[in-house]
């Protein structure tokens, strides 16, 4: 429970500081809450993003972009399919389908769509974007 009023607080505040709409925001928060909290999921849930949410706050000074990282972190495993291999590219397709709601820039899209798909690894790539 704690995990879930965690982040859902930091979802809101995200949201409000990119000034997305209230009901898009809600709507968005309903399918990230459904979703990390599905049967069968033991380690990607509520707990795992507290835990990436609050690393990031503990380096945001090294972050440019905080904003476009924290984002990447509701949505990298937003979609677990444990027989899946292709978990990172669906849950960048639900990130794209969210980017498009809110008309966020291309370049900050496929931005947090390469910080999604760098979860696959669990290993930084070098050829990975700069958020500055």
């Amino acid at each position: 429970m704690a995990s879930e009023m965690y982040c859902e607080k930091q979802w809101f505040e995200l949201m409000k500081g990119m000034d997305i709409d209230e009901s898009i925001s809600v709507q968005a928060w309903n399918e990230i809450f459904r979703r990390y909290t599905e049967n069968g999921r033991f380690y990607h849930t509520l707990d795992h993003l507290e835990e990436m949410l609050k690393h990031s706050e503990l380096i945001h000074c090294k972050i440019s972009n905080l904003h476009l990282v924290k984002l990447a972190v509701f949505f990298h495993d937003i979609v677990y399919d444990p027989k899946s291999k292709e978990n990172e590219e669906n849950s960048g397709k639900v990130y794209s389908e969210f980017s498009s709601k809110i008309n966020q820039n291309l370049n900050e899209m496929k931005l947090v769509e390469e910080y999604i798909l760098a979860t696959k690894s669990h290993k930084i790539n070098s050829n990975l974007s700069t958020d500055k």
